[in-house]
């Protein structure tokens, strides 16, 4: 990555963690298995698993509290083979583990178990501001059709219907006006 963009992006996180001190919000994640989150597979293989959270993000009297998923590139390094290496059986059950446990050996200590880092509030807003898109279109048609969703499609339509959920309760805890406050600090991020 270039300084620039270090800077920017460093500067874009300090403008939102401001906004969001001011606006007085409150979060917490909570640490799912993947056995018993919505991403659930009987025998899954790695490109299957996930690191999953139950997140709730509150302000003043109101509360929203849903699933959030994170693929498993936000283990850490010391687990994950590198984009060019063959994966091994050891790195292949480290990432199950953490998956499903919350904690990953940490190389060079004597494989102490160090928990996953949560995610970040930030990011967490960015992924609710992003479903709370669904309100800019008119029907759900007009949301499939913008995604490459099939108006048909009883999947589409209970994603569309989630989104639908998660974008009033935020409408209702901040408001139009904050959360166009928020979707401007979090333009390009």
């Amino acid at each position: 990555m270039n300084k620039d963009y270090e800077l920017q992006r460093e500067e874009q996180n300090n403008n939102i963690n401001n906004a969001l001190k001011e606006m007085e919000i409150n979060f917490n994640a909570e640490f799912v298995p993947f056995s018993k989150s919505r991403n659930a597979k009987e025998n899954p293989k790695i490109d299957d698993l996930s690191i999953n959270w139950k997140v709730t993000i509150s302000r003043g009297r109101s509360s929203l509290t849903t699933d959030y998923m994170q693929g498993i590139g936000h283990l850490p390094n010391s687990i994950k083979p590198s984009a060019f290496k063959k994966m091994y059986v050891d790195q292949a059950n480290n990432i199950k583990s953490a998956c499903e446990t919350g904690k990953y050996p940490k190389a060079n200590a004597n494989w102490i178990l160090s928990k996953i880092n949560p995610p970040t509030l930030t990011d967490v807003l960015y992924s609710l501001l992003m479903d709370s898109d669904v309100l800019n279109y008119g029907t759900f048609e007009e949301w499939a059709g913008e995604f490459g969703y099939e108006t048909d499609s009883r999947k589409a339509e209970k994603m569309y219907n989630e989104c639908m959920k998660i974008a009033l309760k935020m409408r209702a805890m901040f408001g139009d006006e904050n959360i166009q406050k928020l979707n401007e600090l979090y333009q390009n991020f």
